[in-house]
């Protein structure tokens, strides 16, 4: 984000000896917000408390502080997940009497949140409480530490497994969306019918499904780790878990919407485990949407079983080494689905596909692949790793990511 001076809150402007402009309201300056340090022995982490009851034409005011999550002092709270958006048009939210830039997308859904905590609007009922706490990412974290994200990172699992709620903000402008789930009676006749176990979708469920929103690689993380999600747009909101028994949304709403997979279908019958195999997640998630190519990889850690995550967290690596890292973990793990009756293509299908999605060219990520595989076959004694580089070569002639040019070299 760009540096800024200060909060433009009045007409009046007052220059300083330094040069640079203040803004003054009330007669009191706001300047930009500097982060503290988190202590990662401690396990810390920030939650932002809301002053719902701002007072119309004032900015919207919060307090930022900082907990432990191994304390029993740390309050409950929620956590969002949502749409990041576009840098450009910046605004700005006052946090501990300083300012603060934030993307327009979150803007809205902190108006939004407010109003509907603040005057009870339709959907909101009587479990929200004023001032509590929520977990943020783009406010909780700093997001210029690179240090700092690489620890937080390794506690999203934490973070969403013990967060009391997660609200889903999909956006403004899908209310009716939201109101058709919720009290349509067409919807709720066909959620008893036949044609839910025979693929048939009403036109505004695929509109539903069909919103940016779900092709975000962090929110399916989120959504899967939450014990409970809150759907919301505008200043309606509505708790999955009392959508219709005979859906399962509250596990369906975690799960990948398309609904095409075998892992999706488990999760839709409640049938799904607590964590995903690294095999299966490399699968499922490398189609979905992330800004650094690193998350194709970091965005799913908290998903996986403890032995199938990556050794470490390092955003300072180049793309090309944290593929090496996920390439480590898959072949390590190859062994849980080894007596699977799988071809030769598919085990190395899907790795080579992570690469290609990280924007790697096909055979760059081929030639990674097979360079740790080969060094582990003799370990192993299992010839199926055996892939030749024409094979993969056959399988993805020319093939190059389109997002190549988001590579990072070092």
């Amino acid at each position: 984000m760009s540096s800024i001076d200060s909060l433009v809150i009045s007409d009046e402007v007052v220059s300083s000896n330094t040069g640079s402009t203040e803004y003054l309201s009330s007669q009191k300056v706001f300047e930009p917000f500097k982060y503290l340090p988190l202590d990662p022995e401690k396990r810390e982490i920030r939650l932002l408390k809301l002053d719902t009851l701002t007072v119309e034409d004032e900015p919207i005011q919060g307090t930022l502080e900082t907990f432990s999550l191994t304390a029993q002092d740390c309050p409950p709270f929620r956590a969002l997940s949502y749409e990041w958006g576009d840098y450009e048009d910046a605004v700005h939210l006052v946090v501990n009497d300083c300012t603060m830039e934030i993307r327009p997308k979150l803007m809205a859904f902190i108006e939004c949140y407010c109003h509907a905590v603040n005057s009870r609007s339709r959907g909101a009922d009587q479990e929200v409480q004023m001032n509590e706490y929520i977990w943020i990412d783009q406010i909780c974290i700093d997001q210029h530490q690179i240090k700092e994200r690489n620890h937080q990172v390794k506690l999203m699992s934490e973070i969403f497994s013990n967060v009391k709620e997660v609200i889903a903000w999909l956006g403004s402008g899908h209310e009716h969306l939201l109101d058709y789930l919720s009290s349509d009676d067409e919807f709720h006749e066909w959620c008893t019918s036949p044609a839910l176990h025979l693929g048939y979708l009403p036109d505004r469920l695929v509109e539903f499904l069909s919103l940016s929103f779900w092709t975000r690689l962090w929110i399916q993380q989120e959504l899967v780790l939450a014990k409970r999600v809150v759907l919301m747009s505008g200043t309606i909101w509505i708790h999955a878990d009392k959508m219709p028994p005979e859906l399962g949304f509250n596990s369906w709403v975690k799960a990948e919407p398309a609904l095409h997979s075998a892992i999706t279908k488990s999760l839709v019958r409640g049938k799904a485990k607590s964590s995903l195999p690294f095999y299966y997640a490399i699968t499922v998630f490398p189609t979905k949407i992330c800004a650094d190519p690193r998350d194709k990889v970091y965005g799913i850690q908290a998903m996986l079983p403890l032995n199938d995550r990556v050794d470490a967290i390092d955003y300072e690596l180049p793309v090309d080494k944290v593929y090496k890292q996920a390439v480590e973990v898959y072949l390590k793990t190859l062994g849980s689905v080894r007596d699977t009756a799988f071809q030769v293509e598919d085990i190395y299908r899907p790795v080579i596909d992570l690469g290609i999605s990280m924007g790697l060219e096909a055979e760059e990520a081929m030639g990674i692949y097979t360079r740790l595989a080969d060094d582990r076959i003799w370990k192993m004694n299992w010839g199926v790793l055996r892939t030749s580089k024409w094979a993969v070569r056959r399988m993805y002639p020319g093939k190059k990511a389109q997002n190549s040019r988001q590579r990072t070299i070092q």
